[in-house]
């Protein structure tokens, strides 16, 4: 009988790591998407403030470029905040009512 509870407790303590192991990797999954998803904002970020702004004056330009950036990095926060599990599924990326797209709830 006690060789029948060791195997008992060797199976379920092997079934307990595997899913520990896949909740692992499906955590650096999320992270790893963030990173690039983090970059990708990053480059959009460089070109959005390399690309000239016609008939403005610098201070426009670089209030501009600034909400650009801000509205951006929201917009990627958000994303990844849902990527992490915050958020409800009502959330979308094209945002609600006074909420834009970093709706909060």
């Amino acid at each position: 009988a006690s060789q029948l509870v060791q195997e008992r407790r060797a199976r379920m303590l092997q079934m307990f790591r595997t899913g520990e192991n896949s909740r692992e990797q499906a955590a650096a999954a999320r992270v790893a998407g963030a990173a690039e998803e983090l970059r990708r904002v990053r480059e959009e970020l460089a070109q959005a403030a390399a690309e000239p702004v016609h008939n403005q004056s610098q201070g426009e330009q670089a209030a501009l470029t600034e909400e650009q950036q801000l509205h951006m990095m929201l917009s990627a926060t958000s994303r990844m905040a849902r990527g992490f599990g915050y958020g409800g599924e009502a959330d979308s990326s094209s945002g609600d009512a006074g909420g834009g797209d970093f709706g909060v709830r």
